[in-house]
């Protein structure tokens, strides 16, 4: 995957399926940071946190 596929992905197929206010957990890789996708996430009323990878194995031990 690349920024553009990633871009495409969260404005066309994920943002209209997502409930209102909802919370986006992403790990570090650089095109999760890009300006153009946080905005997309911003301007349609959602949110994105940094899941770093002692919060993920903690999550998955949890489940």
């Amino acid at each position: 995957m690349n920024s553009n596929v990633f871009y495409s992905w969260i404005t066309q197929r994920l943002i209209p399926v997502l409930s209102q206010k909802s919370v986006l957990f992403m790990d570090n890789v650089s095109f999760h940071k890009r300006e153009d996708i946080l905005q997309a996430i911003e301007k349609a009323g959602h949110e994105r946190s940094t899941l770093r990878m002692s919060g993920a194995a903690t999550l998955l031990r949890e489940c």
